[in-house]
């Protein structure tokens, strides 16, 4: 079989060798600046090595939700608040994203993200605690005075 010479072959009988020079000039595809021509930047990430590319952490969510779960934890233990069952949604909301932002390498506070979580649902057993104790005072519903008294009586500590 007859090739011309300008033309490229598939057999690597025919390929030159590759030397430590040519190899050691060249960056590999791992390296920071291994595009064309060595002209493309280093990833942006945590996993660069220079702690000033690092992207900053985002710790927000995981701190709000634990806030917000601990506050609506407490105001139901100590009053039994009925709205705190919406704030405790709020807090999971917020300790779910900062507890996913965690597992994927983007904050560091996952521990207080876990345990808004925990306190969010805990918020909601409370609340149906707090409803089976308040049951019998349902027949004081029409008459406000009536209702928080039994209400106060019978839920939360204070």
């Amino acid at each position: 079989m007859t090739t011309d010479p300008g033309e490229p072959t598939n057999d690597p009988a025919a390929a030159e060798p590759a030397t430590a020079e040519s190899t050691a000039a060249e960056p590999t595809a791992a390296e920071p600046g291994a595009g064309e021509h060595g002209t493309e930047p280093a990833r942006e990430g945590r996993d660069t090595e220079d702690p000033d590319d690092a992207l900053p952490m985002r710790n927000g969510a995981g701190w709000i939700g634990f806030g917000v779960s601990g506050a609506s934890f407490l105001a139901s233990l100590a009053i039994g608040w009925p709205d705190a069952i919406l704030f405790a949604t709020l807090g999971l909301a917020f300790a779910l994203t900062g507890l996913v932002r965690s597992s994927r390498g983007r904050a560091d506070n996952g521990r207080y993200a876990l345990a808004g979580v925990v306190l969010a649902v805990a918020t909601f057993i409370l609340g149906f605690v707090w409803s089976a104790q308040a049951e019998p005072c349902r027949q004081y519903f029409d008459d406000r005075a009536k209702w928080d008294a039994c209400y106060s009586e019978r839920t939360g500590i204070f």
